[in-house]
């Protein structure tokens, strides 16, 4: 039966069910499904991963000392690729708590 391949719109002859000519046609389409359909998962990953460096660099400048919310803000996190959130809901990035004193200031906490 001559089929067209959902790849690489070659014609082919094949199974009644055969959709791609080649397993590396097959192996190509299924990857770039899979890229598309993790693009969002991967950049979350990514974006987690810069903020709990960011945090991670400025807890060893300043410890847990009370940290400016200009500082912060300058930091360009993403707030929203947090890792867990506390009871109290302070935003976890990895072992590292971002954690909100007042208006104007922060305090990063190291959990073992």
């Amino acid at each position: 039966m001559e089929k067209i391949c959902k790849q690489c719109d070659t014609v082919f002859q094949g199974r009644k069910n055969q959709k791609y000519c080649t397993t590396k046609c097959k192996a190509a389409f299924n990857n770039e499904r899979a890229k598309e359909r993790d693009y969002y998962l991967n950049r979350a990953i990514r974006d987690l991963k810069e903020n709990k460096k960011t945090l991670g660099d400025v807890y060893k400048l300043f410890g847990s000392e009370v940290i400016s919310a200009t500082l912060i803000s300058k930091l360009k996190l993403n707030f929203g690729a947090t890792s867990t959130k506390t009871l109290n809901g302070h935003c976890c990035y990895g072992e590292y708590e971002l954690r909100r004193v007042d208006q104007n200031h922060y305090r990063i906490i190291k959990h073992k």
